[in-house]
């Protein structure tokens, strides 16, 4: 998907996402839930972002996820912008509501378009100072994706003038009159909801690759084993091969050199347990015989040997030496 869309096929990112997404909507092991609405952004698909906030979106309590939060108001202003409506109350309260509910996103998104934020936004300490102290690492990393990808579509001139007065003229007065019960209520979802992040999202932050969301992952989810070809593999995983174990090196001191090299051509034949198994007294001579002619027929394989049978005569099958001159 990323492939596709850093070539400019972004339609066709957002038709591959929603591809994976319905594979499995409800466990969701690859994050698809956090790309569906940057794709969207990206090919101009405002409607899709809508209709699945009406649809399924609620249900699903998508407007606790940052990402989706911020792009259902975005996507509501620019099918407004389309249609040449002067009026945006609608956008303009879903972005009023986003940014009580996740405030770091803005100065964040303000930092990444290269915006100076307003005096009066940086002395807020709703917005600055109580906003990290609410917001948790897991949340944190939730915004820090949002902002990594969809600053471009926030980056608009028209865009820009729009966060500019919704933030003047909605935000900043409902936090002076500190009246509005969603302050409260925000931050405490802020610090209760966002405390550990499930392992789908450590795993599609891991996929992610983009600059600084490493840090936001957890010690113990870095520390672990990752496989490119199945990251951070649920617990309840089903392995469809597993590795034999190997000789320790205790077990490998107590051999001599030549029952190391024979553990080297045939390393499933143990020696020791071969011996255990079949008892002092069963040991059948001639087969003792077979296993010693097998390791010399690897031996002169290895070595490209020819092999003579000991049983078989010699002048039997010889043929007589001709000279290099009669083939001339």
């Amino acid at each position: 998907m990323h492939f596709v869309s850093r070539r400019g096929c972004n339609r066709t990112a957002l038709e591959l996402c929603k591809v994976l997404f319905n594979l499995d909507p409800k466990g969701d092991p690859l994050g698809a839930i956090l790309l569906l609405d940057q794709f969207a952004l990206n090919c101009g698909e405002y409607d899709f972002i809508c209709r699945s906030f009406m649809e399924w979106g609620y249900n699903r309590n998508l407007e606790q996820l940052p990402n989706w939060a911020y792009s259902l108001a975005l996507a509501e202003f620019q099918l407004a912008t389309a249609a040449k409506s002067p009026k945006t109350t609608r956008a303009d309260i879903l972005l009023t509501d986003s940014i009580l509910r996740f405030p770091t996103v803005l100065l964040k998104m303000l930092e990444k378009c290269s915006v100076q934020p307003d005096k009066k936004v940086e002395e807020c300490e709703y917005l600055t100072k109580r906003a990290q102290e609410s917001t948790t690492q897991s949340l944190e990393m939730l915004c820090h994706l949002y902002v990594e990808r969809t600053h471009s579509a926030w980056k608009a001139p028209h865009v820009l003038a729009w966060l500019e007065r919704v933030v003047n003229e909605r935000v900043l007065d409902i936090l002076d009159k500190n009246e509005d019960l969603r302050i409260k209520r925000f931050a405490k979802q802020r610090k209760r909801r966002y405390q550990k992040a499930p392992l789908n999202i450590h795993r599609h932050a891991m996929l992610s690759d983009l600059p600084g969301v490493s840090s936001y992952v957890p010690i113990e989810i870095r520390s672990l084993t990752m496989l490119g070809h199945d990251p951070l593999p649920p617990p309840n995983t089903v392995f469809s091969y597993s590795r034999p174990e190997r000789t320790t090196g205790g077990q490998r001191a107590q051999q001599n050199s030549l029952g190391l090299f024979f553990n080297s051509m045939l390393p499933d034949y143990d020696v020791a347990n071969a011996a255990a198994a079949e008892g002092p007294l069963q040991r059948n001579q001639d087969q003792i015989r077979a296993g010693v002619r097998q390791l010399m027929q690897a031996m002169r394989d290895l070595l490209v040997i020819p092999y003579v049978d000991p049983n078989q005569d010699p002048e039997e099958d010889a043929e007589e030496d001709v000279p290099f001159n009669d083939w001339e």
